[in-house]
């Protein structure tokens, strides 16, 4: 299966509106179904992260990758735009992730043991 480079950077051409119209039904299936949190993994999109925040009161479960970006034409991974405002390691980013309602935190692609010890720390913080 090959998917398409918006897959690995997330560059949708969606505004906020449409991923909510676009997640509705499944969010709304899920909370009907009475679940305790929501985790929505893959969301390389800030506006796609927000529109699934805003669907529900639910708490949610952030699991961030390395931060490094792929490169589908070489097929590697490079390290993460500097500048990009994004944060520079994962514990870095747990207070503003726990402040958007992230109540579960850890790593996901590309993280390492040492990266999740880090975050366990900033979470104790």
């Amino acid at each position: 299966m090959v998917l398409s480079p918006p897959e690995y950077r997330g560059d949708y051409v969606l505004t906020q509106r449409e991923f909510k119209e676009f997640h509705r039904p499944r969010i709304g299936a899920l909370v009907g179904a009475e679940v305790d949190l929501l985790a929505c993994e893959t969301l390389p999109s800030f506006a796609e992260a927000e529109a699934l925040r805003d669907a529900t009161d639910k708490p949610l479960i952030a699991y961030p990758n390395s931060g490094e970006s792929y490169d589908a034409a070489t097929k590697t991974w490079r390290p993460g735009a500097s500048g990009s405002g994004g944060p520079s390691s994962l514990a870095e980013g747990v207070s503003a992730w726990h402040d958007l309602g992230a109540r579960l935190i850890g790593g996901c692609c590309r993280t390492t043991p040492g990266d999740i010890a880090a975050v366990a720390i900033s979470m104790k913080r």
